[in-house]
């Protein structure tokens, strides 16, 4: 009984088999894009890990009190800077490259 059942598994086995040589394996087909825009598949995006760090404040706890007196280094003395005093009203000053704006403003 067991080898009929047996028979019986492996005779369904191959007709599974042959329809599916007959067939042949399901071909993945080519997607038709209907839309304009195509979109590109997400893929895997890794966080950034740098070798070094880009800036020195970001590394370092740097007291901005200390800082202010040191942004400014003194102010500039050219004629064309004593041109834009008295005709513009404004002052120059010679700061640190690191400096930006927001430190510059501070600094007054």
């Amino acid at each position: 009984m067991a080898k009929e059942q047996n028979k019986k598994d492996q005779l369904k086995k191959a007709k599974k088999f042959a329809k599916l040589a007959k067939e042949g394996k399901n071909v993945r087909k080519y997607k038709t894009h209907t839309q304009v825009r195509f979109f590109r598949p997400k893929t895997l995006k890794l966080t950034r890990k740098p070798k070094y760090a880009r800036r020195v404040e970001s590394g370092v706890d740097i007291n901005i009190d200390t800082m202010k007196t040191q942004v400014i280094l003194q102010p500039v003395t050219t004629e064309k800077a004593m041109k834009k005093m008295e005709d513009e009203h404004t002052m120059v000053f010679m700061v640190k490259n690191e400096a930006n704006k927001r430190l510059i403003k501070e600094a007054f």
